[in-house]
């Protein structure tokens, strides 16, 4: 072997390593196309896909996004690749959930809302069961009415539907055969207007609500106003397929949220906002028990100083487990104590907003909750020491596991939320078995104060140590 075959080889060396590393690219890439074409998601079936990519997305398609984040999730399915999208655009349950904002803020779009929400409705095939939610903050904002383009074209295939309009949007309802919504099960309509005869053209609510009033399947109703409602023509909202029966800010007379009731004896939910017609509570004595046998959330808004007293006089309640009451009045204890030995319901949540309450009656209250679990109390006026020193020590709501004292003093929070997060605890020396531990609780944003930082140092703590703790 001589020099110059050495030298030789030397040089051949390079273009030898470059032309190995070339092939071995070569074949490293070709591994892996095989190894993506053979990937386990390559071989699901698109009905597998489709569920997947259901849980990849948001609840509802935001028309148009508040934020584009709303759409990303979905446009990425769309462009992953052309079999992805294939089954994105071919999977009816991703489009069939949208959310119409009109006249929403003051920035101007590039495309047409409407038709956007069309184009996606489109995609949800033929018979897959809609919801919409479609709010009108400004009319005017689109060239065509929104109710005549989302909502009777598609009203036999929507299951859900929230309108958030005025008076005068509901007028196209009245070309929609009785029966066609013949799959609605949840019904939310809130108005921001106030009504008038001109706003309705002449027709009653009775009129317009007649398509939603005959649903088959409809079980819960949402009712929002603002402005005091002439009780009788919502009347027939109300039937016995009812579940869920909600009246927010919507003060109704006090025989006809009792008639509604009687309607409904198959309730499970219900809010009533009530005010007093001078002179009809004394009508109400002798009326016939109204019994709600399934009735377990029961919650009561008070129109300026309406007494609930009447209201509760004829009811009984055997399941009822929630009560909550809002209104800026005085707490008729005796009311509750009554409604109470009639229906004899054992409560687990309790909330009490804008109420003034005498220490005294607050004891009382909690007398009859020995099951509560739950307590929101934001009032006026709210514990006395020896109540106080009751609900510490666990005499009062032994099974408490959720307070609300957004309303409290921060030193009287932390005193009922350091005790009974200590004394549930079973390696404490304070344990007991009869005494729930806290798991939440939600304290005034005061405690963030510098003046209170001892305070919100121990809320901290109890955080580090499992408490759910949240500033309202």
């Amino acid at each position: 072997m001589d020099l110059t075959y050495l030298n030789e080889r030397i040089m051949a060396t390079p273009a030898m390593l470059n032309k190995l590393v070339g092939q071995h690219h070569e074949l490293t890439a070709e591994i892996t196309e095989y190894r993506i074409s053979l990937a386990p998601h390559k071989k699901l079936p698109p009905e597998i896909l489709g569920r997947i990519f259901q849980y990849c997305i948001a609840d509802k398609i935001v028309i148009p996004p508040l934020l584009h984040k709303d759409w990303e999730n979905l446009l990425h399915l769309c462009h992953i690749c052309s079999y992805w999208r294939r089954v994105a655009l071919g999977t009816p349950t991703l489009w069939n959930r949208i959310s119409v904002r009109i006249g929403f803020g003051t920035g101007s779009y590039s495309f047409d809302i409407l038709d956007v929400a069309t184009t996606l409705l489109s995609r949800s095939g033929v018979s897959t069961p809609l919801s919409i939610r479609l709010a009108e903050y400004r009319r005017g904002t689109v060239p065509e009415d929104p109710v005549q383009v989302l909502i009777n074209p598609y009203i036999n295939r929507y299951q859900e539907i929230t309108l958030i309009i005025s008076p005068t949007s509901f007028l196209p309802l009245l070309r929609l055969p009785v029966g066609s919504a013949e799959v609605l099960e949840v019904l939310e309509l809130k108005l921001f207007a106030p009504a008038s005869h001109e706003s309705l053209d002449g027709h009653s609510w009775s009129d317009i609500l007649a398509v939603f009033i005959s649903a088959p399947r409809l079980c819960s109703v949402t009712f929002t106003w603002f402005d005091t409602f002439d009780g009788p023509e919502i009347l027939p909202l109300a039937s016995s397929r009812l579940t869920n029966l909600h009246f927010v800010s919507t003060p109704l007379n006090f025989d006809i949220c009792h008639a509604m009731l009687r309607q409904c004896p198959n309730l499970i939910n219900c809010t009533m906002c009530i005010k007093s017609y001078g002179g009809i509570e004394e009508s109400l004595a002798d009326l016939d028990p109204i019994v709600v046998l399934n009735l377990r959330q029961l919650k009561l808004e008070l129109w300026f100083e309406t007494s609930f007293t009447p209201f509760l006089r004829p009811l009984v309640l055997p399941a009822l487990k929630d009560f909550g009451l809002t209104g800026h009045h005085n707490l008729q204890y005796d009311a509750f104590k009554s409604l109470h030995s009639r229906s004899s319901f054992d409560l687990e949540r309790v909330a009490l907003t804008g109420t003034v309450i005498d220490g005294s009656d607050v004891e009382s209250l909690l007398q009859h909750m020995p099951f509560l679990v739950e307590l929101d109390i934001r009032s006026q006026r709210t514990f006395d020491r020896p109540t106080l020193d009751m609900i510490v020590k666990g005499n009062l709501v032994p099974k408490l596991e959720i307070v609300n004292f957004a309303s409290l003093l921060p030193n009287v929070a932390l005193n009922i939320i350091q005790s009974r997060w200590y004394m549930g605890y079973v390696g404490s020396n304070s344990s007991d078995v009869s005494i729930s531990r806290l798991r939440e609780a939600v304290v005034s944003q005061r405690c963030l104060n510098p003046t209170h930082s001892l305070v919100h140092t121990r809320l901290e703590r109890f955080r580090q140590e499992g408490l759910l703790v949240h500033y309202h």
